[in-house]
C-alpha cells in the first residue's frame, strides 16, 4: 500500500491523469475473484477509461 500511495503522490505532481482507489477489503492479487470491495476494480477501471479516453469501448 505504501507503495501505491507514493506511486499516486508522483503521478499528481507530474499532473498524469489517474485514480487512486483504495478498497477496504479484498487484499492484493485476487484478479477477477475477489470477494471483497476490490472486486469493484474491473467497473471502476472501465469507467475511468470512458472518461478519459473519449470513445474507449463504443
Amino acid at each position: 500500500m505504501i507503495g501505491s500511495k507514493v506511486y499516486h503522490a508522483a503521478l499528481d505532481e507530474a499532473k498524469v491523469a489517474h485514480e487512486f482507489k483504495l478498497y477496504p477489503t479484498g487484499g492484493h492479487g485476487y484478479g477477477l475473484h475477489c470477494k471483497g470491495d476490490a472486486r469493484a476494480w474491473p467497473d471502476d477501471t472501465l469507467k475511468w477509461l470512458q472518461k478519459v479516453v473519449p470513445g474507449f469501448g463504443k
